[in-house]
């Protein structure tokens, strides 16, 4: 299973869809920070990765980041930070808080694909 954790219901959708296109494990979509917290403390299956955006009510992706990789259960699994931000110090310091990778998203869907092809390739299923 796959995890994204973001507020933009429409980045969601084209994500799973992407997905879908990649694999067929379960992608599930989480739009409020905290109940994906919960989600994660509370389940009995982890997900293989997560994709979390930065830019988030309430707890940001730094917030979640940081108590994913200072949970004991959960600080293996891969988080890959996903968002919109050109800022580079933003990239800089989710991989300083733990994140796998960074990535950009974009509205291309083709190009996303691609993307969540070479995460799986490195992150999900590692040669």
């Amino acid at each position: 299973m796959v995890m994204i954790i973001d507020d933009d219901k429409d980045d969601c959708d084209i994500f799973r869809d992407a997905a879908s296109e990649v694999t067929d494990c379960k992608c599930h979509c989480v739009h409020d920070s905290r109940i994906a917290l919960t989600l994660l403390d509370k389940s009995p299956t982890l997900p293989n990765c997560i994709f979390l955006d930065i830019n988030m009510p309430v707890l940001d992706g730094f917030g979640v980041l940081t108590r994913i990789k200072n949970n004991p259960r959960l600080a293996n699994i891969p988080v890959v930070m996903y968002s919109t931000t050109p800022n580079p110090k933003e990239a800089e310091r989710s991989l300083e808080l733990g994140a796998s990778r960074f990535v950009r998203k974009t509205a291309d869907f083709s190009k996303l694909v691609q993307l969540l092809r070479e995460v799986k390739a490195d992150l999900v299923d590692p040669q």
